[in-house]
């Protein structure tokens, strides 16, 4: 209702979707082989999702107040495709802004690599907030035949809670891999920028719609 009262007032109204909950209950997990954009959403799929917090007239009443809306801004084109398949419009792509004046690292600081165990290794590199829908086992499962081609290739994870590196772990041990994962909780701006420039390669394998990443 607050953009209706923007609106009320003569200003241009603007909103930001950073995720598929404009027209779903959480994230958008089932994804089509071979398809883009991900396929429509059903009411069956958000009561499934929803539970108990369904509500058959949320959909509706978002759609009505998105009318005092001006323009909607997606961070990436397959949100706006999404969004526009599930009856949304008026959409335009503005991607997340990023600070180009930070200087990219040629080499990562000796003392992190030591303190993280990366000297001398192929790092392949998964930063954020870790978790299953972020595609963290997905690549664990990947190492497995990786380091049949890459001795000394690593996994390096950031972002990971006390409670999901437990879980990690153990799902590494079980595949006898555990030893090539390498586990970090948050790191401040100027650690993640070091962890960028001691990757080799940079993952980003969501297990869902997944259109925040910069």
């Amino acid at each position: 209702n607050a953009l209706a009262v923007a609106k009320r007032t003569g200003a241009r109204v603007y909103i930001t979707a950073h995720d598929v909950m404009m027209v779903q209950y959480g994230k958008r997990m089932e994804r089509p082989a071979g398809s883009h954009p991900d396929y429509p959403v059903t009411w069956l799929q958000n009561l499934r999702q929803a539970g108990f917090r369904y509500n058959p007239l949320r959909n509706y009443l978002i759609r009505r107040y998105l009318r005092h809306v001006t323009l909607i801004f997606a961070v990436s084109h397959a949100l706006k495709d999404f969004l526009e398949m599930n009856g949304l419009s008026n959409i335009e792509t503005v991607y997340n802004g990023l600070d180009m004046s930070v200087e990219t690292q040629q080499a990562a600081d000796e003392g992190f690599l030591n303190r993280l165990g990366l000297i001398g290794k192929k790092v392949l590199f998964l930063g954020g907030r870790i978790s299953h829908a972020k595609g963290v086992y997905a690549s664990i499962d990947a190492i497995v035949g990786i380091k049949n081609k890459i001795s000394d290739v690593v996994l390096f994870f950031a972002g990971v809670s006390d409670d999901e590196k437990k879980k990690i772990e153990a799902y590494a041990e079980k595949l006898g891999v555990k030893d090539l994962i390498k586990v970090a909780g948050w790191l401040s701006k100027e650690e993640m920028i070091n962890a960028y420039a001691a990757s080799n390669l940079v993952l980003v394998p969501s297990l869902y719609l997944d259109p925040f990443p910069n």
